[in-house]
């Protein structure tokens, strides 16, 4: 009896860890994206030319808008090919605030999911 007992105590405590090791992976995970994006971001802000939108048309194939400088360009992108479509003026362009910008970031996915987590029988999280 006691060795049942013994036995479940084990295969808890094996369970235990595993969740303690998938959460600091986890956390690291974490904390390495949040380094080298934000470290890539930076290296990109820095320089001349910068990537202001891009427009997917087909598998492989792109519209971007670039900015070299105080010049705008619309560039046709291809696998193999980088293609100027033309030079736009830039008061004809208009820019959405950086806080209207689509797209979830890691941090927001993460504290979706904790909330998820830890507010389970809370009806109003944000569904």
């Amino acid at each position: 009896m006691s060795f049942c007992l013994l036995a479940g105590w084990r295969d808890i405590a094996q369970l235990l860890s595993a969740i303690a090791i998938f959460i600091i992976v986890l956390l690291i995970t974490f904390l390495s994206t949040r380094f080298v994006g934000g470290y890539a971001k930076q290296k990109l802000q820095s320089g001349n030319i910068e990537v202001l939108e891009t427009c997917r048309l087909s598998p492989g194939k792109f519209v971007q808008l670039v900015r070299i400088g105080d010049k705008y360009f619309a560039l046709s992108v291809s696998k193999d090919r980088v293609d100027l479509i033309t030079e736009l003026p830039g008061d004809s362009l208009t820019f959405k605030p950086p806080a209207e910008k689509s797209g979830a970031t890691f941090q927001d996915l993460f504290d979706k999911a904790k909330n998820r987590i830890f507010h389970r029988g809370d009806k109003n999280d944000g569904k």
